[in-house]
Parts: C-alpha cells; sequence; structure tokens
C-alpha cells in the first residue's frame, strides 16, 4: 500500500492566506487521547501550521498532504468529547463545521474504545453530509483480540468506515482515496436516525418548522436537534421576529412532549452508540489484563501512584537540572566570544561609549545571559514531559490528583500545569488550556507561585553555600511553602472572585504508548522551545538594556548617584521590614527579564559589575555578609515574589484581562511579603537575625 506524501508547497499564514495551494479543505475531528495529533502528523509530515484560532487560546493546526493529483489542506479541529458548545473547544470545533467551507470531515473514532467514541462521530454527522470515519487504534485492538465488523458498522452509521493504525501508516492512504472521492463528488446525505421514534417524530416536526418559518442557515435537522434540546442561544442567527416566533414553536413542542425530551434525546444517542458498538465488536473469550492495565495497577494506585509521580518529576527535575548546567555554561562561553568580538569590531571604528556601552554590556550581555540559562533547560523539559505526554503517563498525574484538588475547589489536571511551572512558568501558564472556566484562571493566576527552573537554578547553589548540609532541608521546606500558597491560593480563589459553578473533570487515559522521539522533539523544539525563547528574548533585551543605563547613568558621580544607586536608597526602608535591604530588592526587580539573573544583579547591586556579567564576583561577598535569617529570607522572597517579563505578557495573552494578569502578580507578590515578614519575625524571636 503506498502512503500519502507530504506536499512541498510551503505554508502560509492563519487567518489570512491559506498554506500553500489546495484543492480541498478537510477537518479532522476526534476525542483527546484517540491518536488524532499522530493522524494529523503522519498525513502531513512537516508540511504544517501550528498557531492559535483568531481570537482564541486554544491551539490551531493545520497543513497540507497530497494524494495523486490533489492537494489536501487538512484542519486539526481541537480535541472533544461532544459539539455541544459548553467550552471553547467544542465551540470551536462545532462552529468550524458549521462553517461552509470544509469539503469533507475525517471522524476518528476508538476501535478500542468504539462506544464512547462514537457520541462525537454521530454529532459529527448530524452537522457535515461528507464524513468518513476513520476507526483508529486498529492494531491496539488486534493485541488484545477485539474485532471490528468495519463493514456493517459502515452500514449502520450510512458512511464509509476505514480501519486505520494512524502510528504504523496502516490505512492512510485508503483513507485518502475515500476522503477525496467523498469531498470531490455529490454526497447523499445519511439517514441520521439516531434516536427513538418518539424523538424522531417532535424531531422532524421542529425541522419542518425551521423551513416554514426560514430558510435555516444551518442543516435544519441539526438546528432542530440543539433547539429541543434547549439550546436556544443558537436563535441568535435569525431575525427578531423569526426568533420569536421559533422559540414559541420550540417551546410548544417541548411542553407536549410526553417525558424529559432533553434527557431522552441524551439517552437515545448514547443508546445508539452502545447498540451499534456491541453489535460490530467481537471481544476476546478470556479477556487477560493488558501492559497499560497491568502498568496501571502501579501508576494508579491508591497509595503507589505518589511516590510514583514523585518520583517522575524529580526525575525530570534532575534531567532538566544536571543537563542544562554544561549546555549554559557552552552558551555562555560562546556568548562571550560574541561579547568580545562586538566590543572589539566596536572599540575598531571608533564608537562612542553611549552606543558600545549599551549595545555589548547592556544588550549582548544581557540577552545572552538570558538565552544561555533558559534555552537548555526549556529544551531538555519540554522535551522530556513531551515524551512523556506521547507516552500517555502524564495524564495518569491528573487522575491520581484530581481528589485532592477537588478538596481545595481545583480539579487534577491544575497539577499537570503546576508540573510544567517548575520546568518554566512560561509554558506553564499556557498548559491550563487543557482546563475550562474558573479551574483555568486559578491555574494561570497560581502558576507563578510554582518555582521554575531558573529559580531552582539559583536557590539550590545559595541554599548549599549558606546551609551547608541542612541545605537540602531549606530546599525542601521552600518548596513545601510553594505548594502550600499554590493550595491556598486555590482556595481563596475558589471561593471570592471564582466562585461558582465549576466545570467537570473529564480525562480520558489513554494506552500506553512508545514515543514517536523523532516527531516528538522535533515538533517541541520547533513549536515551543524556539517560539518561547524568542519572544522571551525580545522582551528581555529592552529591560536589559534599561538596567544598564539605571546602573552607568549619570556617570562620574559614583555608584550612589546612578539611577540604581538611588533605587536602592529609596527601597532600603521598605526592604529592612522584613530582613531584606534595598540592594536586594532591586536585584530581584532587576531579574525581571529573566529569573536566573538575579544573581548578576546582585553583583550590580553591590557595586562589583556595571552588567549582568558579574554572577562570578558576588557568591564571596554575600557569604560574608549576609546571616542566615537573610539568606532564607532572600530566597524565600525570591521565590514567590512575582513572575517574569515574558510570563506576564503570556498570562495576558491568554487571559486577554488586565484584572487577572494583575491578580497573577499581586498574588505572588502578596504572598511573598506576608510570609518573608513572618519567617523575619520568628527568626528574630529565635536569636537568628
Amino acid at each position: 500500500m503506498g502512503h500519502p506524501q507530504a506536499a512541498s508547497e510551503p505554508n502560509g499564514r492563519l487567518g489570512g492566506t491559506t498554506p500553500g495551494r489546495f484543492n480541498l479543505t478537510v477537518a479532522l475531528a476526534g476525542n483527546p487521547n484517540i491518536g488524532k495529533s499522530t493522524l494529523f502528523n503522519e498525513l502531513t509530515g512537516l508540511n504544517q501550521y501550528v498557531g492559535n484560532w483568531p481570537g482564541k487560546t486554544v491551539e490551531r493546526a493545520e497543513g497540507l498532504c497530497r494524494h495523486r493529483n490533489e492537494r489536501l489542506r487538512l484542519v486539526d479541529l481541537p480535541g472533544t468529547y461532544s459539539l455541544h458548545a459548553t467550552s471553547q473547544e467544542e465551540i470551536i470545533a462545532r462552529d468550524y463545521l458549521l462553517g461552509g467551507g470544509v469539503d469533507a470531515v475525517i471522524a476518528m473514532a476508538d476501535a478500542t474504545n468504539l462506544e464512547r467514541t462514537l457520541y462525537l462521530v454521530l454529532q459529527c454527522l448530524e452537522i457535515h453530509d461528507r464524513v468518513v470515519v476513520a476507526l483508529n487504534m486498529m492494531d491496539e485492538a488486534e493485541k488484545r483480540g477485539i474485532t471490528v465488523n468495519g463493514t456493517e458498522l459502515s452500514r449502520r452509521l450510512g458512511v464509509e468506515v476505514v480501519p486505520v493504525a494512524a502510528a504504523k501508516r496502516r490505512g492512510l492512504d485508503e483513507l485518502l482515496q475515500k476522503v477525496v472521492r467523498l469531498a470531490g463528488g455529490t454526497a447523499r446525505s445519511p439517514e441520521r436516525r439516531f434516536y427513538g421514534a418518539q424523538v424522531e417524530a417532535v424531531i422532524g416536526e421542529a425541522e419542518q418548522v425551521l423551513n416554514r418559518c426560514h430558510p435555516p442557515p444551518y442543516p435544519a435537522r441539526w438546528l432542530a436537534v440543539k433547539l429541543l434540546r434547549g439550546e436556544t442561544d443558537i436563535l441568535v442567527m435569525f431575525g427578531p421576529e423569526v426568533r420569536e416566533g421559533l422559540r414559541a414553536k420550540i417551546a410548544a413542542l417541548r411542553a407536549g412532549y410526553p417525558g424529559d425530551l432533553s434527557t431522552d434525546m441524551a439517552r437515545d444517542l448514547y443508546g445508539f452508540a452502545r447498540r451499534t458498538a456491541r453489535s460490530v465488536i467481537g471481544e476476546p473469550d478470556r479477556p487477560r489484563p493488558d501492559f497499560t492495565q497491568r502498568v496501571d495497577a502501579i501508576v494508579t494506585h491508591r497509595w503507589l501512584s505518589f511516590p510514583v509521580m514523585v518520583g517522575a518529576l524529580a526525575a525530570i527535575l534532575g534531567i532538566t537540572m544536571f543537563g542544562a548546567e554544561p549546555l549554559s555554561a557552552l552558551l555562555d562561553v560562546l556568548f562571550v566570544g560574541v561579547e568580545a568580538t562586538a566590543g572589539a569590531v566596536l572599540a575598531a571604528v571608533n564608537a562612542p561609549y553611549w552606543i558600545a556601552g549599551p549595545l555589548v554590556d547592556g544588550v549582548i550581555v544581557g540577552v545572552g545571559t538570558v538565552i544561555a540559562v533558559m534555552l537548555p533547560t526549556m529544551a531538555i523539559f519540554f522535551v522530556l514531559f513531551a515524551l512523556l505526554e506521547d507516552s500517555g503517563f502524564i495524564p495518569r498525574i491528573a487522575f491520581n490528583m484530581d481528589r485532592p484538588m477537588q478538596v481545595v475547589g481545583s480539579q487534577g489536571k491544575h497539577c499537570l500545569t503546576c508540573m510544567m511551572g517548575y520546568g518554566c512558568n512560561i509554558p506553564g501558564v499556557m498548559s491550563a488550556r487543557i482546563l475550562e472556566g474558573s479551574h483555568r484562571l486559578m491555574a494561570v493566576i497560581t502558576n507563578s507561585l510554582v518555582p521554575c527552573n531558573g529559580r531552582i537554578g539559583v536557590i539550590l547553589p545559595m541554599a548549599v553555600l549558606f546551609f551547608g548540609t541542612t541545605g537540602p532541608l531549606v530546599v525542601t521546606a521552600l518548596f513545601l511553602i510553594s505548594l502550600g500558597t499554590v493550595m491556598a491560593s486555590t482556595v481563596l480563589l475558589s471561593r471570592t472572585v471564582l466562585k461558582g459553578q465549576q466545570p467537570a473533570f473529564v480525562m480520558e487515559l489513554p494506552p500506553y504508548r512508545r514515543p514517536q522521539f523523532l516527531r516528538v522533539i522535533t515538533r517541541t523544539l520547533r513549536d515551543r522551545v524556539v517560539h518561547v525563547l524568542v519572544r522571551a528574548a525580545a522582551v528581555a533585551a529592552p529591560i536589559t538594556l534599561l538596567i544598564w543605563f539605571m546602573s552607568n547613568y549619570p556617570a562620574g558621580g559614583g555608584f550612589e548617584l546612578t539611577l540604581t544607586g538611588r533605587m536602592i536608597g529609596g527601597l532600603d526602608p521598605v526592604g529592612r521590614l522584613f530582613g531584606l535591604d534595598g540592594g536586594i530588592l532591586t536585584a530581584i526587580l532587576f531579574a525581571f527579564p529573566a529569573k536566573e539573573i538575579v544573581i548578576g544583579s546582585l553583583a550590580i547591586t553591590n557595586g562589583l559589575a556595571a552588567d549582568l556579567s558579574g554572577s562570578g564576583l558576588i557568591e564571596g561577598l554575600l557569604a560574608v555578609n549576609w546571616s542566615l535569617l537573610t539568606a532564607f529570607n532572600f530566597l524565600l522572597f525570591y521565590m514567590l515574589c512575582m513572575p517574569c517579563a515574558y510570563t506576564g505578557v503570556v498570562i495576558y495573552r491568554e487571559t486577554r484581562s488586565i484584572k487577572w494578569t494583575a491578580w497573577a502578580i499581586v498574588l505572588p507578590l502578596a504572598w511573598a511579603v506576608v510570609l518573608t515578614f513572618a519567617a523575619y519575625r520568628v527568626g528574630l524571636a529565635l536569636g537568628l537575625g
């Protein structure tokens, strides 16, 4: 069997021009964790574009593939369990299918869990006339001894059904062949008789009402089903007079139905899916626990799951930290060479100091420092996390943590965003897209309370420097404090500004799979690491330039008279209230572009350097001048006080709200002030000052 070829046309940009040239547009719809992204990647290869839907934070992916003489634009819709428009993902998927620009729909079902995944397939059939069902996971079904009668399933649904194993590229050529043939030909509407006789009779009456009142802009049967389910918000597409007439007639139909119409519709649709699945599936005589079930006996065990999760997180952080350190050192050497070369070139052309200083010691040193510390960390952490996600391990963490997170007013997926935050708060905030409503906002606002790898990379050596062999205990205490602030903040938010109905927790536990190493690493580096790093450097450049100017001007009057010196003097009384000083607070503020540069900032505020390259000069001075209480207070305040600059930008982009961005900045700062003040007072009472 031949395989589809990735199209050679270059991608375009979403929202304006479409990527490359294409003949047909095909939408890919399906539940989360059934191999939809794998199918998309196999069909499009590297010829794809990832961005966000216009005006939304939900990820959008589309790409090109070619089947013989046809070029297809494949749009990967957000993974969703239904099209009832109760979440952002459902609204996007539904509206795109209704938009009229889709030539065909590939609706995915899972051969190992057909009954559940048929529910979304049936909803796709109600919306669109041209649907091909891709029955994925056939390889997994065969391993379990499950057989699926694709011919009978096709007869019952009234559409083509193609068995595929996306990860092994089985059935993809046949799938594209049937999609192209369907999209380019004259489609015959499926029967769509999914409900019982009583419900079908009411749907038929509603269709007649819709056709008499006004030519419906969308399929009349789909509109009838939505209105009879009580989703009357869809009436906004009609004019005011027609709208009120329809509202009254639909209400009359609902009132005349003998029973609860919405409940019966849901029961009938699920019943059709259940009967269809059972009629086409042959189960093994003696099902034995498969690999996934055997592993889950440990990974999702009531007690064993927690040490497994802690061990996995510790392994990720350990590999990230120890792996990033030599890579950061190499990048640091590289940027030192760039700094020296740039300085020599500017000196050769007699560039004035007011140009050479800001450019070399400001932008190159500052941005180079940010890249040197962020790039290795993000690359290693993102790749490790993505591989665990692709293997099926990550959803288990959310499942295990759902019960304790419900106690504080959130859900298990919140913990996944915190895990991402340990690597970097930027992806931690972005990963909150997997949650909905108030839970999503809680995850965004509290993520900065999780110490990212940049802060951990400062906390660990500083704890060892000041506390020696008890340093690990200090770090453990700081991590527990961080976890406590996340939990306490979630309770606070869920009972005050985000009080209200909480979204339901729904998560599919996919089978364990061998990760697609090359594809996952390539996609992660391209779509996450490079994307985030470029934007972070763009934000850091002007801030590090400002830091250089503040630390060097006005010139000629001594460090105390520079803007930095004056800031230190102004903040000193504030810092003294909780065991710090103006130099420490200024250094923490200077670390706003990237938390990792706080050591270099301390070198500036202590007068040892005029730029961020003085990290190696400061540790000996601090070891002599700081007490143990001052060191602990610094680590505590620094860990909690605020997100870095680009995290703040990402928070605003994700929430589109100044209010919630302010909450995400002010809440960590409030915790930092309150807890550091308390620690300082307790320390003084114990005679540690």
